[in-house]
C-alpha cells in the first residue's frame, strides 16, 4: 500500500526567485541518521551491479532467479560444462531469459529494471553463485523524478511512498544541482492508512500580521467537527485528534484539508472559533472562510438594564 507524503510550501514564486526549481525526497528504513534520497534530477531504472568487479564468474552449474517490476520469477541456469564465464558470457545468457536487462560496465555485471521511477525494481530471490556478491533478497529501487516548483501551487502530494510505518522521510528544496539547498523539513513518519488524492484536498492558506502591519507567527488549531474520522494534511485524525499548524516568518499559513470535511477551526491566542465545511476548491482564504462561518461559540447574553424608578 502507498502513501502520500504532503509537502505545503509558502511562497512558491519567491523560492523560484531564489533558484529553487525542485523538492528532494529522502527515505531512512531505520532508527539512524541514514536518509538517502528517493527522487533524482531524471527518473532512473533500479539496477543491481556485481560486486566485485570479475574478469570471469565461477557460474558453471550455477541457478540465478530475480524479479523485475514485480513481475514473475525469472529463472537462469548456466551450463555445467563451462566452470567460468566472462561478464559478456553471464550477461548473454540472462539476455536470453530477460532481453536486455543485463550488461557489463567495467567488468562488473549489471542487472536493471525496465521501467524508471519507485515502481522499477530488481530482487534476487535466489543466487548461488557467490562469486556475482548477489545474495538471495537483494533488492534495489528505482529514482523518481524531482517534483517540480510550480508557479503559484502550494501543496504537493508525493504518493509513491510505502506504507512502513517504520520508515522516515524528510524534503527540501533544491535547484537540482550539488549547491544551494534548503534545511531538511521536519521527519515524518509512513502511515498505510494515509493514502490521500491531491485532487481530494484543499488547501487552506491565511497570512497573519500584527498590529503594526508586520509578518508575524501564528498557530492555529484544527480537528474534525462531527465526530468522524477524516485526513487532515495526508494524516489520518480520528475523533478527539486535534493538529497544530503554525505559520512561517512571513507569516504565511497554508493547510491542506479533506474536501467537504467538517472541522472545526481556532486561532490560538484569541477568541476565533469557528465550524465550517471545507469547500470544493483546490484552495480558499481560511480567514475569509472563518469570517463568514457563524460563531457557535460565543454565548449570548443580555446586557442589564438600569431602571431608575421615580420617587
Amino acid at each position: 500500500m502507498l502513501m502520500t507524503l504532503p509537502i505545503v510550501v509558502g511562497n512558491v514564486n519567491q523560492l523560484m526567485g531564489l533558484g529553487y526549481s525542485a523538492v528532494q525526497v529522502f527515505c531512512s528504513s531505520d532508527q539512524g541518521n541514514s536518509f538517502q534520497e528517493i527522487t533524482a534530477a531524471s527518473a532512473s531504472h533500479a539496477t543491481l551491479t556485481a560486486l566485485p568487479p570479475m574478469t570471469t564468474y565461477q557460474m558453471g552449474g550455477k541457478l540465478l532467479k530475480f524479479k523485475l517490476d514485480g513481475g514473475t520469477e525469472v529463472s537462469v541456469t548456466f551450463d555445467p560444462l563451462i566452470p567460468n564465464w566472462t561478464p559478456t558470457q553471464v550477461a548473454n545468457r540472462i539476455n536470453q531469459f530477460a532481453a536486455g536487462r543485463a550488461s557489463v560496465v567495467s567488468n562488473n555485471l549489471v542487472l536493471a529494471s525496465a521501467t524508471t521511477g519507485r515502481t522499477s525494481s530488481v530482487v534476487i530471490t535466489y543466487n548461488d553463485a557467490t562469486s556475482l556478491g548477489w545474495s538471495d533478497g537483494t533488492s534495489a529501487l528505482g529514482q523518481d523524478i524531482r517534483i517540480p516548483l510550480v508557479s503559484n501551487t502550494y501543496f504537493y502530494g508525493y504518493i509513491d511512498l510505502a506504507g512502513v510505518s517504520s520508515y522516515r522521510y524528510q524534503w527540501r528544496f533544491t535547484n537540482s544541482s550539488a549547491t544551494q539547498f534548503t534545511d531538511f523539513s521536519d521527519v515524518i513518519y509512513g502511515n498505510a492508512s494515509s493514502f490521500v488524492a491531491t485532487n481530494a484536498l484543499s488547501l487552506a492558506t491565511a497570512t497573519f500580521v500584527n498590529i503594526q502591519g508586520v509578518a508575524t507567527q501564528m498557530t492555529v488549531l484544527v480537528a474534525p467537527a462531527d465526530g468522524t474520522p477524516m485526513s487532515i494534511g495526508g494524516l489520518v485524525v480520528g475523533e478527539v485528534a486535534t493538529k497544530m499548524f503554525t505559520s512561517d516568518v512571513n507569516g504565511f499559513l497554508a493547510i491542506p484539508l479533506m474536501r467537504g470535511a467538517k472541522v472545526r477551526v481556532a486561532i490560538e491566542g484569541t477568541t476565533l472559533v469557528r465550524e465550517f465545511v471545507v469547500p470544493n476548491t483546490a484552495t480558499f482564504d481560511l480567514l475569509a472562510t472563518m469570517g463568514t462561518a457563524p460563531d457557535a461559540f460565543t454565548i449570548q447574553t443580555v446586557p442589564a438594564l438600569l431602571t431608575r424608578r421615580n420617587p
